[in-house]
């Protein structure tokens, strides 16, 4: 009655009527299909930033490199696409890096029991199966935060210095003295390896080698063993 009369009424003076069955529903996804969801994030994003000529810089410095950065500053939108790559790219790297990182681990400790038991061909072949699944992770370093990054180098190298030790065991010296040499390239006062290195001179007669490094290892009462034995075959 007079309610649905007021309703018409209004409508006809707004031209506010109501979209009819299918075309209306139709019209409204399609605007949805043309919405830029990218570029109304985009838009988010760059809320209260700079253009970069007028952008603040941030100065930060490493080892040998002084890095200068514009922060808050409008991104264009191969920027806004390039830093959602990476971030899709990074998170697919973490998750790869974190795997090889726990498979290593689980290697290194597979091949720690075989070297226990006395299998020493198993316990060589994985602890280079550890390291070769480790090696990949190893290039990606100085992409890591430090304290992420020292923990990957120290496995490498107790992986390098376990198999040092299992090389020692099975009287292959000339391999042991190369494993122990890689483990302390990454890790240059690592005790184990200095001592297991100058085992390996001393078994093939590199008996200067061997004092060397028997020398960085003071108060290591296996060394000062080691060194006193290798000064009397030295006397002889």
């Amino acid at each position: 009655g007079c309610e649905a009369k007021v309703v018409k009424e209004v409508e006809a003076e707004t031209g506010d009527k109501k979209p009819q069955g299918k075309k209306a529903v139709a019209r409204g996804f399609d605007g949805w299909d043309k919405f830029d969801a990218d570029a109304a994030l985009l838009e988010l994003e760059n809320e209260d930033r700079h253009e970069v000529e007028d952008a603040p810089s941030m100065v930060s410095a490493s080892d040998k490199l002084i890095n200068i950065d514009c922060v808050d500053y409008k991104k264009d939108r191969e920027e806004y696409d390039l830093d959602q790559e990476l971030e899709s790219r990074g998170k697919d790297l973490k998750q790869r890096t974190s795997y090889r990182f726990n498979t290593s681990i689980a290697l290194k400790e597979e091949a720690n029991r075989h070297l226990k038991s006395n299998r020493l061909a198993d316990a060589i072949t994985t602890y280079k199966s550890a390291h070769s699944c480790l090696s990949p992770c190893l290039t990606a370093t100085p992409l890591m935060s430090p304290s992420l990054a020292s923990k990957f180098r120290d496995l490498s190298v107790t992986i390098h210095s376990n198999l040092s030790q299992a090389f020692i065991a099975s009287k292959d010296f000339s391999s042991g003295l190369e494993a122990a040499t890689l483990a302390l390239e990454t890790d240059p006062v690592h005790e184990k390896s200095l001592y297991r290195r100058a085992l390996c001179h001393n078994e093939l007669r590199n008996y200067k080698q061997a004092l060397g490094d028997l020398a960085s290892l003071k108060g290591n009462p296996a060394a000062e063993k080691l060194k006193k034995q290798i000064e009397a075959a030295c006397m002889v």
